[in-house]
């Protein structure tokens, strides 16, 4: 996926039907590690549902299959929803096989409102966008300062090992 910091490389871990992805993405500098599969869901920039357009009109590409594929290493399906206020967010956690159906919901955390992915289809016109202004701002924090960093969604559901 082109942005302005390079191609960025998206880990699709859920194809629910033909109408729902979660993918877990990252920054140009993590392509090698993604393609090794080495790269993990904390890892990730963000993980986001969304839909298979930008692949269907060819604005992204498809790299190919990861080796050693195991599903349980890419968690995702906690979200949070975007209430009003981190006092109406919930967590929604969904079936792992089906595609929105929700086997729980419970008030968020603010941790976790701050941290987990959120809940709701982002279109594909939008990814790039995001993912510069992440890349962006993990990028203006000091060096010092970059191993507490923690850009939001990077905790997709369960840790990852």
């Amino acid at each position: 996926m082109p942005t302005s910091f390079g191609e960025a490389v998206c880990v699709v871990s859920r194809v629910y039907g033909e109408g729902l992805l979660i993918g877990h993405f990252f920054a140009p500098e993590m392509r090698e590690l993604v393609q090794a599969g080495a790269a993990r869901t904390r890892d990730a920039l963000v993980v986001l549902q969304i839909g298979p357009l930008g692949i269907k009109v060819g604005a992204w590409r498809p790299l190919g299959r990861m080796e050693d594929w195991d599903r349980r290493r890419w968690a995702a399906t906690v979200f949070v929803t975007s209430g009003l206020g981190l006092s109406e967010r919930q967590v929604i956690r969904y079936a792992d096989a089906e595609a929105m159906t929700v086997v729980s919901r419970r008030l968020a955390t603010p941790q976790e409102a701050a941290t987990l992915p959120r809940d709701g289809l982002c279109g594909y016109q939008m990814v790039p966008r995001l993912l510069e202004q992440l890349i962006s701002d993990r990028r203006a924090v000091p060096l010092r300062n970059r191993l507490d960093f923690r850009p939001a969604g990077a905790l997709g559901g369960s840790p990852a090992p």
